[in-house]
């Protein structure tokens, strides 16, 4: 979850940055070029790989190296002696965030289905003229791959459908409205769609809300991202339409008329439509006339573009935020304790060991109890080979051999340790940070590996 936060962070800072790079330089900039900082924002949020610009810090010698990854399961009391086990549990917020991502990704991909379904069982248009003229704008927009038309009664406006199997879905009666130079306009547009890869990257926009469906900016994110899409499809449409570029806004209020009734079809999820509100119609009515007086500026375009993808992608190797600074702490403290801790037992000072315990340790088992599971566990192993520690978990609360939980402040650190006598092991160390402020041994597991 601590990912999550940090991705969501990264990434509505990355809106912030694109939506004030828009506004400051669409007029410069071509939508073709404005394309890659707009697809910075999903990496922002879905990316957890970050670059570091300083190489990672030392470790000292003799400091067994912890990964902040959740440990696995402790081993069962069978084994070896369970003394005040810590066992990583899922936070409430955790589950809650789980729950969320379940919910809008099971409703996306329902919808999805339930809509491909229903335009599946449309039969493609097999009209010669239409079809003829798909054919001529495919050869015109460089597009090879086989792609239907599909033409029904109560669908509002044109959309592109599906990636691997294409569709082009056309309200019937702009099919039999529309002259063929604004068929020719619909069909560019739709076409600009496929070649920009727009619905993979609708899909990499609606996986940010799946994973940060709390936060309102990757909702915002997405509604620009659709905006932005459709401008940029106008734009390499009228590039296609060089010979009669003003039959595009016409073909584009020539839609909109009959968009203001409501669709008995369902709209198709994931899908592109030309269609929208008359205010985004205008502002796009106006881009296009200032369309001509743009100029390619692809340095000008990567200038601003390189900045926020080093910004996402790269971090200083020891930039930490408060609780992150505070947990290393825990974390460097704990081990240090620990360390000092196992080598007593690994000594065969069992009796020593106990007394450095905690105080919740010592009330849980006797030190006769104690020396004696050691004896029968720790002692056929002989000696201690070698122990690293994959992985490391700071809790605030534990559960205790009862059942209940116990509130504190607890470090646990799970090794993969080698002995003389059995080369894999894995072992659980639970430690307490007590009230004069040491960390002291809580628990203790040790099973084979």
């Amino acid at each position: 979850m601590k990912t999550v936060l940090e991705l969501t962070v990264c990434g509505s800072v990355a809106c912030g940055v694109v939506w004030a790079l828009d506004a400051a330089f669409s007029r410069r900039v071509l939508p073709r070029w404005r394309r890659l900082w707009w697809l910075i924002i999903p990496l922002a949020f879905l990316c957890p790989l970050r670059l570091p610009l300083l190489p990672p810090r030392a470790v000292e010698p003799g400091t067994p190296s912890v990964a902040l990854t959740a440990p696995g399961a402790p081993a069962s009391p069978q084994v070896a002696p369970a003394i005040g086990a810590a066992q990583p549990r899922w936070p409430l917020w955790m589950l809650l965030w789980g729950t969320g991502a379940a919910a809008f990704l099971l409703h996306a991909v329902g919808q999805s289905l339930r809509v491909s379904r229903h335009w599946a069982a449309h039969r493609l248009s097999t009209d010669s003229g239409l079809l003829s003229l798909l054919e001529a704008c495919k050869e015109r927009a460089g597009v090879t791959a086989p792609i239907g038309v599909v033409v029904a009664e109560g669908l509002s406006s044109p959309a592109l459908l599906g990636w691997l199997r294409p569709r082009i879905l056309l309200p019937a009666h702009l099919v039999q409205t529309l002259p063929p130079e604004q068929l020719r306009a619909v069909f560019l547009h739709e076409l600009a769609h496929f070649r920009s890869w727009d619905i993979p990257a609708g899909w990499l926009f609606t996986a940010v809300r799946v994973v940060h469906w709390f936060n309102p900016l990757a909702y915002a994110a997405f509604f620009g991202w659709c905006r932005f899409r459709e401008e940029a499809a106008d734009a390499t449409a009228l590039g296609w339409l060089e010979a009669n570029p003003a039959i595009y806004p016409k073909t584009l209020l020539s839609v909109l008329r009959h968009t203001h009734t409501r669709p008995s079809l369902p709209a198709p999820a994931g899908a592109l439509a030309i269609g929208e509100s008359f205010h985004r119609i205008k502002q796009r009515i106006l881009m296009i006339q200032n369309h001509p007086t743009r100029r390619e500026h692809l340095l000008l375009a990567l200038a601003l573009c390189a900045p926020l993808l080093a910004g996402t992608l790269l971090r200083p190797a020891h930039a930490e935020s408060p609780m992150a600074a505070a947990e290393e702490t825990a974390k460097s403290e704990a081990l240090a304790a620990m360390a000092s801790w196992l080598k007593t037992i690994d000594e065969g000072h069992y009796a020593e060991s106990w007394k450095a315990a905690s105080s919740s340790f010592r009330a849980a088992v006797t030190e006769a109890q104690w020396i004696a599971a050691l004896g029968g566990v720790r002692t056929p192993l002989g000696k201690c080979e070698g122990r690293e520690a994959p992985s490391f978990l700071h809790q605030r609360q534990v559960p205790t051999p009862s059942g209940k939980m116990q509130d504190g402040d607890f470090a646990i650190f799970q090794f993969e340790s080698s002995y003389q006598n059995l080369k894999r092991a894995r072992e659980t160390v639970t430690f307490e940070k007590e009230k004069d402020g040491q960390w002291r041994a809580a628990g203790y597991y040790i099973r084979p590996d």
